[in-house]
């Protein structure tokens, strides 16, 4: 009799599609859950390289407002030492260049925090030889009392360049502040 057979069949195919069925749950909730644990970890990991990142930017911030101020700072105090030896004379150059350097610093400091904002459209054409002048003549006293010789030439037509006149300018001091340092 074939209907027992059939039977026999059917119920064994039923038995295969649930065992396959089954093992499909099993298998898609044993994946979902690697793939969630994984997808965790590699938030976890994103969000400490982001803030490791931020912590670099950080220390490399602090090392440019220590290296700015360095220079600005050696140069108020050789001024108050000498202002402290009782010359009049020496007293009132002593006295102007602290406030020179005080107001440089204060410069440099309203620049750094005109850059922690977010730079919105500061670009533009440049005439570079203002900029070059002025960061020279912030410099003027420090390489007079130091005996050193300088001289700024430029050509009469200098051409404009497309940037940031502030960017510009804290390249300039810096490279005019490493040469003194050095």
């Amino acid at each position: 009799n074939p209907r027992p057979l059939f039977e026999a069949i059917q119920a064994g195919k039923r038995l295969i599609w649930s065992g396959a069925l089954g093992g499909g749950i099993f298998l898609f909730l044993a994946l979902f859950s690697m793939i969630r644990r994984a997808d965790n970890l590699i938030r976890s990991q994103q969000e400490r390289l982001v803030e490791s990142e931020r912590l670099a930017a950080v220390g490399e911030l602090g090392s440019a407002v220590a290296h700015g101020i360095r220079n600005p700072l050696t140069a108020i105090r050789s001024s108050a030492e000498l202002a402290l030896e009782g010359d009049p004379e020496l007293s009132k150059d002593a006295a102007r260049d602290i406030m020179a350097e005080v107001d440089r610093l204060e410069q440099w400091v309203r620049e750094l925090l005109s850059y922690s904002r977010p730079v919105a459209g500061k670009l533009g054409a440049i005439d570079v030889a203002p900029v070059l002048r002025r960061c020279v003549g912030e410099y003027v006293q420090q390489m007079d009392k130091r005996g050193i010789a300088h001289r700024l030439d430029l050509p009469a037509a200098l051409p404009q360049i497309h940037g940031d006149a502030m960017l510009l300018a804290q390249v300039v001091n810096s490279l005019i502040a490493n040469a003194l340092e050095a």
